[in-house]
């Protein structure tokens, strides 16, 4: 992937020192590979669970136990505080790529008096049910539109009867904290909503049942409204309450029953009025909810009455967001993130988008099965590396499968000129490798991306 080095950010995070707390897997590594060519000095903070990172990737490395009992952080954060100080550690930033990490790591950076989300606003964020409950608070608005969804806490089968009164069916279940679509469940009946109310409380309790879906926090649930319309992410990055850029995304439909996403299109296809509201919208949510400095990401349904927004993540998107944006825009969200952690403002994109790229996730319940074979998993970085226009960004090294969480084992995009084009390429990839066989609706999830 070319990316043309900024030397003047390079200049600003050479010998700064930034503790990340979660190393969040796989996946992520690589982002702190970068973070070491850039100079900075990381120290990773993770839990005596994880594979402790080796000095390719970490300078130094704190192990706290237990930290993933999310529901103690305020014990996990003074166990972080204590082995920095016992190192005698001087941090000029904290920063988290991980999901579940974000109300710590702002625990952790404002303890410290140093740059970052303020612990409450990360902890808003973390709950869709505090995200909706504060979005929905009156707000002087220039648009004047609703953003939050109906949501209602599932603490008993008796409040499940009355959110279902209160809200209607159809709807979707839902974990309080969690993320990935894990466990995101779309229910139509009663019956439905009892059943599967059951079976994600009887499946996934504890972080060891799936570690890194939320349930850190506990397995609480809620209910809300089934939206219709297109979803988007918008990538947003802001510096004391001002906008400093936005990245749109247009997804493709989820796969019934799984609402895990499918498919993907950057920049978004959708017109220049529709953006700008999606970017205004993401942008309100977060100042709403207190996030003023730093890189988020905003999930939205741009419904017929305009944008509502799902979910508010705390920390730069994840998957393969940060690709993406470096190949189109030649912009670092994960360099923005350093900044901002350290109190440095970021730059603005220093290009116009260079080409589109349209993408889709391979995931264990319908690639599972030509996954599973070593030969198909050479055959496609063979191919993808081959083909210039090809990214392949793998997220896990196993395939893992649960009936209730299809997290994605890797995402296969083609970039091009137009989205169209990049649509024909990406269906023509899938033929190559024999994935159409397997995944006989790719044509149809990707039809809405053709421009």
């Amino acid at each position: 992937m070319e990316h043309l080095v900024n030397k003047s950010v390079m200049r600003q995070l050479n010998g700064k020192t930034v503790a990340v707390i979660g190393p969040g897997g796989q996946q992520k590594l690589r982002h702190y590979e970068a973070m070491k060519l850039w100079g900075v000095r990381t120290v990773i903070v993770c839990s005596e669970l994880d594979p402790t990172p080796n000095a390719t990737y970490a300078d130094d490395v704190i192990v706290v136990h237990g930290m993933y009992n999310h529901r103690d952080d305020e014990k996990n954060a003074k166990n972080i505080l204590d082995a920095i100080n016992h190192g005698h550690l001087r941090l000029d930033g904290v920063l988290t790529l991980w999901e579940d990490c974000a109300p710590l790591a702002a625990r952790v950076a404002f303890a410290l008096g140093l740059p970052g989300v303020s612990p409450l606003a990360a902890s808003i964020a973390k709950s869709k049910l505090e995200i909706h409950r504060v979005l929905a608070r009156p707000w002087a608005t220039a648009q004047g539109t609703r953003l939050h969804v109906d949501t209602r806490a599932l603490n008993s089968e008796s409040d499940l009867e009355v959110a279902i009164e209160e809200i209607g069916l159809p709807a979707i279940i839902k974990l309080e904290h969690g993320s990935s679509a894990a466990a995101v469940v779309p229910v139509y009946t009663p019956a439905e909503a009892r059943n599967n109310w059951s079976r994600i409380l009887r499946t996934l309790r504890l972080e060891e049942d799936w570690p890194g879906i939320g349930l850190g926090f506990g397995p609480r649930l809620v209910l809300s409204e089934l939206l219709k319309g297109t979803e988007h992410d918008v990538e947003i990055v802001l510096w004391k309450g001002e906008q400093i850029t936005a990245f749109v995304t247009d997804n493709g439909p989820t796969r019934h029953p799984s609402c895990a996403e499918s498919s993907a299109v950057m920049p978004s296809i959708m017109s220049g009025a529709t953006r700008t509201l999606l970017v205004d919208s993401a942008m309100e949510a977060c100042l709403r909810i207190g996030l003023v400095t730093g890189v988020f990401n905003i999930e939205l349904i741009n419904t017929l009455d305009g944008p509502r927004v799902i979910d508010v993540n705390g920390r730069m998107g994840g998957f393969y967001i940060r690709d993406w944006v470096l190949e189109i825009w030649n912009y670092d969200l994960l360099e923005a993130a350093a900044l901002c952690c350290i109190g440095i403002r970021p730059e603005l994109p220093a290009s116009e988008p260079r080409k589109y790229i349209t993408g889709a996730m391979l995931l264990p319940s319908v690639h599972g099965t030509w996954l599973s074979d070593p030969d198909n998993r050479r055959l496609l970085r063979s191919v993808a590396s081959s083909k210039e226009e090809a990214i392949l960004v793998q997220f896990e090294e196993n395939i893992h499968s649960h009936e209730l969480v299809d997290e994605p084992w890797g995402n296969l995009a083609i970039g091009s000129q137009t989205s169209s084009s990049a649509v024909r390429s990406l269906l023509e990839l899938w033929d190559v490798l024999g994935l159409r066989n397997y995944d006989p609706n790719i044509a149809q999830l990707l039809s809405g991306f053709k421009g």
